[in-house]
Parts: C-alpha cells; sequence; structure tokens
C-alpha cells in the first residue's frame, strides 16, 4: 500500500500545471499592428513601460527566449484547462489512485477480519480440545484409582493373617548339655539361660516374609506403662502360610520367633520365691504380597506365683498389629 501511494504522489507532481497567456502582450500586438515600434514590439515579446517622457517603450527586462514564448503563445487557447497528462486530467489520475488506496485498504482489512476469525476458531479448537484431554486424563486417573483398589481388594482376599497364639520358656539341660528343656527355677545354683519362643499361625493363601526382630528381657515384678526396644535383628526369613498349631505341636516346627537372656543366681532365687517375674517383649515386622508391612507386638511371662507359668499377654500398649508408613 505504501508503494501505491508512492507511485500516486509521483505521476501527480510530474503531471504539467495548467499556465495561462500573457494577456499584456496579446492586447499590445492586436491593437498597434502599423507602426514600426508596434512591429518591434510584436517581434519582441517583452513588457514595456511608458514612463511619459516620450512615446519610445523601454524593455525593463530581458527577453523571454523564443521557445518558451512559442509556448506561451500556443499551448493555450482561451480559457480552456490544459491536460494533466497525455489523456487524463491530474485530477482524474488524483481520484484513480484514491480509489485504488481505498480498495487495498478494504482488502488489508478484510485479510485482518478473516486472520482474526480464523485465529478465533483456532483458539475455541484448542480450548476445547485441551478441556476434552482434561477430562479424559481425569477419568483415566479415576480408573486406574479403581482397577487398583479391585486389584487390592481382590488381593485382600488372598493376604495371609498374622495370630499369636502361644509363648513357652526353655532353658538348657544341666544333665545333657545342648538339649532343650522346660524352664524351671526350682534350682537358683548359678545363672540360668532361658529362651523364650512366640509361636504365631499364617492364616491365609500367600506366605510372609519375616523382614525384622526384637526380642527383650526384664525381671520384675511389673514392666513399664510404654515398650522401650532393643536387640534389633534384621534376618528376611519367608514363611509358609497354612500352619496352624494343630498340625506342628512342637514350637519349633511352628512359626516362631525367639529370644534368650542369661538370668543371674540373685533373679532366680527372686523369681522362685515369686517376687518377681521373667518378662520377656518385643515385637517382629514383616511384609505380604502388596509389599505392605506390618508390625506385631508381643508379650509375656513366667511367673512362680500362677498355677500357669506361661502366659502370652500384658499391657495393650505391648500387644498390637499396625501397618507401617510406605517410604
Amino acid at each position: 500500500m505504501g508503494l501505491i501511494a508512492a507511485l500516486a504522489v509521483l505521476l501527480i507532481a510530474a503531471a504539467p500545471m495548467p499556465s495561462k497567456p500573457i494577456e499584456g502582450a496579446h492586447n499590445q500586438g492586436a491593437h498597434h499592428k502599423g507602426s514600426a515600434s508596434e512591429r518591434h514590439k510584436q517581434s519582441t515579446p517583452a513588457a514595456y513601460i511608458d514612463l511619459g517622457l516620450s512615446r519610445a517603450w523601454q524593455p525593463v527586462i530581458q527577453p523571454i527566449p523564443q521557445q518558451v514564448t512559442y509556448y506561451l503563445h500556443n499551448s493555450t487557447k482561451g480559457d480552456e484547462e490544459p491536460s494533466g497528462f497525455p489523456w487524463l486530467p491530474a485530477d482524474g489520475w488524483v481520484a484513480i489512485f484514491t480509489g485504488l488506496l481505498f480498495i487495498v485498504s478494504a482488502w488489508q482489512g478484510w485479510l485482518i477480519l478473516g486472520a482474526e476469525r480464523r485465529n478465533k476458531a483456532i483458539f475455541e479448537n484448542t480450548r476445547r480440545q485441551t478441556i476434552a484431554a482434561i477430562a479424559a486424563a481425569k477419568a483415566a486417573r479415576i480408573s486406574a484409582e479403581a482397577s487398583k483398589i479391585q486389584a487390592r481388594a481382590l488381593f485382600a482376599l488372598e493376604i495371609s493373617v498374622v495370630t499369636l497364639y502361644r509363648i513357652s520358656f526353655i532353658t538348657q539341660s544341666k544333665v545333657a548339655p545342648g538339649t532343650p528343656t522346660t524352664l524351671d527355677f526350682s534350682r537358683c545354683d548359678g545363672p540360668v539361660f532361658s529362651q523364650a519362643i512366640i509361636n504365631f499361625s499364617v492364616v491365609g493363601r500367600t506366605d510372609i516374609i519375616v523382614i525384622e526382630t526384637s526380642f527383650n528381657t526384664i525381671v520384675a515384678k511389673d514392666v513399664p506403662a510404654e515398650p522401650s526396644y532393643s536387640n534389633v535383628v534384621h534376618s528376611p526369613r519367608r514363611i509358609a502360610a497354612g500352619q496352624s498349631k494343630e498340625q506342628f505341636p512342637s514350637p519349633f516346627a511352628q512359626p516362631f520367633v525367639s529370644g534368650g537372656a542369661t538370668i543371674s543366681e540373685v533373679e532366680c532365687a527372686a523369681i522362685k520365691a515369686g517376687e518377681m517375674d521373667l518378662w520377656v517383649y518385643g515385637y517382629f515386622a514383616y511384609k505380604d504380597i502388596l509389599e505392605d508391612i506390618t508390625e506385631v507386638g508381643f508379650i509375656g511371662s513366667w511367673s512362680a506365683s500362677r498355677s500357669i507359668r506361661e502366659t502370652l499377654g500384658g499391657p495393650d500398649a505391648y500387644q498390637y498389629q499396625r501397618k507401617r508408613p510406605k517410604v
């Protein structure tokens, strides 16, 4: 558009401007055809001034070249307007180029409006596609969560459950060294080694893996209100599911965790007299088929003051089953 405007300006500037004949020179030639001075004024196209001193005409400017004089006398006739171009006036060219500028401007405006409409349509289409993608992603996430919950529900039917059911105290036979025997504090003629065994059953269709164990022993009348664990052992071992105490009456043939401690002669005498009890407590952690880790707390005691020496149980803070948060 700028190029067309520049071209219009150049064409208008190049068009010749209309010119008027010099009326003085033309009229003077008409009135003084007879005399020599008149012929002189005709042959010399110039302006003269009568000073009043004589009838002679005195030139005050240089004569106009013959070519220019010819153009002035012959290029104009009367009051006719000259042409601005060989075949079209200058005003016509201005009108034409003004129209062209209007057409080009209208065409550019139409292009801008069309581009705006296209961009608006593209934006609207992109917005709709984005909304649809977000909705699809949300639906996929919900479907994945539902599938995960469904899968966990199906696996939950297969996950085994651990149940504690017995505690046993044994010691080494002094008569037959290396042979375990039931713990008995009837004789306190020296230190006594005590080993406790916690038996549990794995009920279900999938195995578990015991990954961590803590076993603690204390000789006291009562245990603290809250447990304090030490002697933590990391020894992964697989425990098969489906075992029960009816199938394996021996403590060592069933799933178990165990720990031992040496009881001094003084502690043995206090236990024998019923002044103190032998307590064992701790926990073991196992992993199931879903990679969830469950921690099982236990506690038991041996007491001479009870008819049943070995008892599984104690304060609630020591007995629990809870899942560990996944890291």
